[in-house]
């Protein structure tokens, strides 16, 4: 059920998204924003319609759709009145440089091929971006390597890490495999990392985003109450 705490005047901040299978960044921070009171659209740009299976919907013929209190979009439309919209792809397009958004959210692998595409996006942005490595493990390739070598750090407003965690890992894969966007443990490292990206594109504190995201992980949209 939709809530009307919504303004509907407002003009939000534009994120684009990018990231091959990772769109459970993206989904823990629209419910976390939500409960921080703000208004939140997501624009499904993937080919294949990934979120459709977060959200039990896969008749196109509608083609918005509200769960947890978030409005997902599956048209082409541009729709307005929020204020957060996100754009989600899965695969790298020349339409990305045509949104006009503050903030460019890439979530990679160490893969060096999904850096490279991530690097790709940097240079045809003039947005800020925010560059999450995903599953990295002990020894492995590490973000002052990828910043060495690989991304240039000058385009970055900020890079993260997250490590390989295998409760983390299987939520994930249960949101890929089974449409479930249930979340009530993360790794501490995950929790750090998606609190530093919200109160980087909000300007708000950690304490509120912390416990906005713990009413998300347990569930709970928006209610005033939270704010208090």
């Amino acid at each position: 059920t939709r809530m009307f705490w919504r303004r509907r005047n407002t003009n939000g901040k534009k994120i684009v998204f990018f990231g091959r299978g990772y769109k459970d960044y993206l989904i823990y921070m629209a419910y976390t924003l939500n409960n921080m009171g703000y208004s939140v659209l997501i624009h499904d740009r993937s080919k294949e319609k990934e979120l459709a299976d977060i959200i039990s919907h896969h008749d196109f013929s509608t083609e918005m759709r509200t769960y947890r209190n978030v409005d997902f979009n599956f048209s082409r439309d541009n729709l307005t009145g929020y204020q957060y919209v996100f754009y989600y792809y899965s695969e790298y397009s020349k339409e990305l440089d045509w949104e006009k958004r503050q903030f460019t959210i890439l979530n990679a692998s160490v893969f060096k091929s999904d850096l490279q595409v991530c690097q790709n996006i940097m240079n045809h942005t003039d947005s800020d971006v925010i560059l999450i490595i995903r599953d990295r493990i002990r020894n492995s390739i590490d973000k002052k390597y990828i910043a060495k070598y690989i991304i240039k750090p000058s385009k970055l407003l900020g890079m993260h890490e997250i490590r390989f965690d295998e409760y983390d890992k299987e939520y994930q894969f249960r949101m890929d495999y089974d449409g479930v966007g249930s979340f009530k443990y993360l790794s501490d490292n995950y929790v750090n990392v998606l609190v530093k990206t919200i109160c980087a594109i909000t300007g708000k504190g950690q304490g509120r985003v912390r416990k906005a995201l713990k009413y998300a992980k347990e569930g709970k949209i928006f209610d005033n109450r939270f704010l208090e």
